[in-house]
């Protein structure tokens, strides 16, 4: 995953691709008892992964963003929160696609993290 992010953020998207894919099937592979915040960082790597191309994406970065929302239900943390929104922000000018206004959607009707005692 690490290796995925590093080659995202320079913009080599496709470089980063199958990293990022190999760290989201160990995840999925772990299943439920998967770490749901790393999961949900491996699968936002993905998403960056789409996005930083040449030709990118989006459709397929939104619906991974999706997913990101359905594994971390219920246990939302601050960096993917933090993260999820940063990745609607590289989306911005795909706001009018679909995939990207569900994303959107979704993102704004989930659950933030909380304080507790």
């Amino acid at each position: 995953m690490f290796t995925a992010s590093t080659l995202g953020s320079i913009g080599e998207g496709v470089e980063a691709e199958p990293w990022a894919r190999r760290s989201v099937a160990a995840h999925e592979a772990v299943g439920p008892r998967a770490n749901r915040e790393e999961w949900g960082h491996a699968l936002l790597t993905l998403a960056t992964s789409l996005i930083y191309r040449e030709r990118p994406e989006p459709e397929e970065a939104a619906r991974i963003g999706v997913q990101v929302l359905e594994v971390v239900d219920g246990y939302p943390t601050r960096t993917v929160s933090q993260r999820t929104g940063e990745m609607l922000g590289m989306l911005a000018k795909y706001r009018a696609l679909p995939a990207v206004v569900d994303f959107r959607e979704r993102l704004a009707a989930a659950s933030r993290p909380a304080l507790t005692t």
